[in-house]
């Protein structure tokens, strides 16, 4: 008994193991009132688990020694003994089939039956590497020398077939187990659905999933959850919600895996409103199990599954897709919480990944990571207070270092050198990356910067608020902006737009307004713009889409980066080619001897969403040659395609002469004129502007077109927009039509 304890032990005792063993011989050949027959079984018994605790340890020359030990004291191996050698063999040899063989044979030798359980080793080994032939050889090998076939037997023999392609085999072996007396499994079950499904047969996987739903207490919930992941393969997520309906019906609860194949499904789907559905269910879920773990009434096995649950890393993959799909949608604050909660609920957390998000987060959190505060990087120590920092010195080391990382030819590539060591020292040869230049700009935290203007109250502060405190206040000003206001409000709009994609989606209520504007802005045009609509950030104001960004003054354009860093949905900034306006962007910042700033400038402008769609129907962007461009042009120019471009669910029904007068009109795939373009989309008007020029067309009435600066776009009551041109009428006064 010493010694099968020792050997069983984690890690196992091997020394001690081996003495005790002797001990036990010695005393058996002392006493001989024990039976011959138990006194051989329990001895080799011994023998058998000492040799299963050096495989356990990764040593497999020292347990086949102890078969010739076994064979040297006159102990006849039995069929475990060899089930245990060809166990180790598979696992822990590279020629692990062709040694399976050799034991086999070794087994005739000495005259030991094999049993179904040495059989099903060398039939698994065939299975695993893709040979059919040779595992079928050995099951009817088995057959022929009288030795049944069990439930393993079937399952491997069921892997090699799926394996092979041949998954048509596994429905015949599912039959031929019913008829030999042994009864499947789910497991044999989803091993049949699911070679079926990855093969494409996907109604003939159904149906032997509805066969294991139809025969009571065989279904399982893991056999629920393969089948979602199966339908999830498929794309028809309708199909897999029904599922896990059914499963819930059954008296299987949702748990983690199942959140994390429909996670996973919609993510691939892109059905981003459908993941963040899951949240409620996902945090009621990790709530269940919490209460489980402290419940005193539960039984001690109950509570400590709920800990090993709880402890799944499957729950960190479920809250990076909720966190991702939250960022991809646009939800920033959410996304915010929700890593929030992560690190509540003791999960690791990608610090890396979600540095600029945590650094939103709660000042414990960031304690607790060990981050910066002021820059979102990792330190050695928590940094209980940023006043402490030498920002001095790094201020002196970003000021002499800036002329150098930015390129003096960077206006049109944008890009800035990041030198191998951080140091006022190094040289501009020895860079080693290029990084777009306001990236780097808001990778550096621009609190320190003018530290020496400021209070020790003020500074104490994080740089985005302060961004959002002198967008609302100072953004009229016109007074020249510093150097460190000017590179702190590039820092702010960066992180508070990074999220978005290239074209942005609005969902707006009824009632609400957007006014777009196409002219190069000013501080005058500004004043005058938010006198007459309102000042973004007040109750009621609209909605505010400037088109030409580019063509502004440098001040007015800063002035937009500070709003779009505090209103980040009420002030949205589109992308235009313009490069005259670049220049006159770069004049003036020559004009101060600030060249890296009209540098970052230039990178911020090129990194802007091309166009958004408000409400799935209208869709707003810049646009050339307005009055001849044909949809496959503005597609070219525009570099993306809208967020509904997907094929629609539902086809257009129109009459034959109508398609076949679309087959003549379109070119290489694209709609010739702008009302199929706009059903291709699914959109209902697309507005589309042009230095100070603006066209409206739509899918139902004709195209329109403005000489004005502005235009707006109201919601209705059922969330449809209609837009309003800025006309003149006949007394020469301007109002919307």
């Amino acid at each position: 008994v010493m010694s099968v304890v020792n050997a069983r032990a984690e890690p196992p005792n091997l020394d001690a193991a081996k003495l005790w063993l002797s001990k036990a011989e010695a005393r058996s050949r002392l006493h001989q009132d024990v039976p011959a027959e138990k006194s051989r079984d329990i001895t080799i018994m011994c023998y058998n688990t000492l040799m299963s605790g050096y495989f356990r340890q990764g040593m497999l020359k020292e347990g086949f020694s102890i078969l010739g030990c076994m064979r040297a004291r006159g102990r006849q191996p039995d069929s475990v003994s060899f089930q245990i050698l060809m166990h180790a063999c598979m696992q822990q040899s590279a020629y692990g089939i062709q040694e399976c063989r050799q034991l086999l044979r070794v087994m005739q030798q000495m005259d030991i039956q094999p049993t179904t359980a040495n059989y099903n080793i060398l039939i698994e080994g065939y299975a695993k590497s893709g040979q059919l032939t040779s595992a079928l050889r050995v099951a009817n090998r088995m057959r022929d020398a009288g030795v049944a076939w069990d439930c393993y037997t079937y399952l491997f023999l069921m892997c090699a077939v799926n394996k092979a392609g041949q998954v048509e085999v596994s429905l015949r072996l599912l039959s031929k187990m019913r008829q030999d007396g042994v009864r499947p499994s789910d497991t044999h079950y989803i091993m049949a659905f699911v070679g079926l499904a990855e093969e494409g047969f996907y109604e003939d996987a159904c149906r032997v999933f509805r066969r294991l739903e139809s025969i009571q207490g065989l279904a399982t919930q893991k056999a629920y959850n393969v089948m979602i992941a199966v339908h999830c393969m498929r794309g028809d997520m309708d199909s897999a919600a029904e599922v896990r309906q059914t499963m819930q019906n059954r008296g299987f609860p949702s748990d983690v895996k199942t959140f994390r194949t429909l996670l996973a499904g919609y993510i691939q789907q892109g059905l981003w409103d459908s993941v963040l559905d899951l949240q409620d269910d996902v945090f009621a879920l990790r709530k269940q199990l919490r209460m489980l773990e402290h419940d005193k009434v539960a039984t001690p096995a109950a509570r400590a599954q709920a800990t090993v649950l709880l402890k799944s890393k499957d729950w960190n993959t479920v809250f990076d897709i909720l966190i991702d799909t939250a960022l991809q949608n646009g939800e920033w604050t959410r996304a915010v919480n929700l890593l929030e909660t992560m690190m509540d609920e003791g999960l690791p957390a990608d610090t890396t990944k979600y540095a600029h998000v945590l650094q939103d987060g709660k000042l414990s959190h960031r304690i607790k990571q060990h981050l910066d505060l002021s820059s979102g990087m990792h330190s050695r120590e928590p940094i209980l207070d940023p006043d402490l920092q030498d920002h001095q010195s790094r201020k002196v080391d970003w000021v002499q270092r800036l002329p150098w990382i930015v390129q003096k030819d960077s206006a049109k590539q944008t890009r800035a050198r990041v030198p191998q060591k951080v140091n006022a020292a190094t040289a501009p040869d020895s860079a080693s990356e290029l990084v777009p230049a306001h990236v780097l700009c808001a990778s550096l935290s621009p609190e320190w910067l003018d530290r020496a203007q400021r209070s020790s109250s003020s500074s104490s502060s994080s740089s985005s608020n302060r961004g959002r405190e002198s967008g609302n206040a100072d953004f009229l000003s016109r007074v020249a902006l510093s150097r460190q206001e000017a590179f702190r409000r590039i820092h702010d709009f960066h992180h508070a737009t990074m999220h978005r994609r290239p074209i942005i989606s609005l969902s707006l209520l009824p009632q609400h307004t957007v006014i777009g504007r196409s002219t190069p802005e000013t501080v005058d045009s500004l004043q005058e713009l938010f006198e007459t609509f309102g000042t973004p950030g007040l109750p009621r104001c609209p909605v505010y889409v400037f088109l030409r960004p580019v063509a502004a003054e440098l001040d007015a354009l800063l002035m937009l980066f500070s709003l779009g860093a505090s209103h980040p949905a009420g002030v949205i900034l589109l992308r235009s080619e313009e490069a005259e306006g670049v220049d006159s962007l770069t004049d003036e910042c020559r004009a101060r001897g600030d060249q890296p700033l009209s540098d970052c400038i230039t990178s911020t402008l090129n990194s802007l969403p091309v166009g958004v769609v408000l409400n799935s129907t209208l869709l707003v962007a810049n646009g050339t040659n307005l009055l001849n461009a044909t949809p496959w042009d503005f597609e070219t120019t525009i570099g993306a395609t809208t967020p509904s471009s997907e094929e629609p669910d539902e086809e257009i029904v129109e009459d034959e002469e109508d398609d076949e007068d679309e087959e003549d009109d379109e070119e290489d795939g694209a709609p010739a004129t702008w009302t199929k373009w706009l059903q291709k989309q699914q959109l209902q008007r697309i507005v589309r502007c042009e230095k100070g020029t603006v066209r409206l067309d739509a899918v139902a009435h004709q195209q329109a077109m403005s000489k004005d600066e502005t235009f707006r776009a109201r919601v209705l009551d059922n969330r449809d927009v209609a837009v309003d041109l800025w006309l003149t009428d006949e007394l020469g006064v301007p109002e919307f039509d």
